[in-house]
């Protein structure tokens, strides 16, 4: 059984929190863009020491089901699941909460799974697969 640190846990819980203080760039709706701001951020509350996020692989993709919402791809990678792609939405790319939008995301970060609370993201709401798909076409998995 592993051992986890739990200051590190804690203190990572609190990155959710900070998000208002980072300046993130703006996406229009149709539109992937370069996100390794926002990923930053999500790679700095990771729930395991083993799990990392690769803010430099990431995009983001305003979907049009939601007034205000973004979904976020990035890479993340785990001793326990190996590497994967995490989605993550949020309401802003300049401020804002971050919920994960999959199974990899809500495993290897701190964030509140949003299929179940917040906005109830589902992988069928505009966004979710076209940002997969972009990163898809602009990155490979280690």
């Amino acid at each position: 059984m592993k051992k986890y640190n739990v200051h590190k846990i804690i203190r990572n819980a609190m990155a959710v929190t900070t998000l208002g203080f980072y300046a993130l760039p703006s996406a229009q709706a149709s539109e992937c863009i370069y996100a390794p701001e926002v990923a930053g951020i999500i790679a700095s509350s990771l729930r395991f020491p083993d799990a990392t996020v690769n803010a430099k692989k990431s995009v983001a993709f305003k979907s049009d089901n939601f007034k205000n919402l973004y979904f976020i791809a990035a890479e993340v990678n785990s001793e326990s699941f190996g590497s994967n792609i995490g989605v993550w939405t949020s309401n802003s790319l300049e401020t804002g909460m971050i919920f994960s939008a999959n199974t990899d995301a809500a495993i290897t970060t701190v964030f509140p799974d949003g299929q179940k609370a917040g906005p109830k993201i589902k992988s069928s709401d505009h966004g979710y697969n076209d940002v997969v798909a972009c990163f898809n076409k602009l990155f490979k998995l280690t």
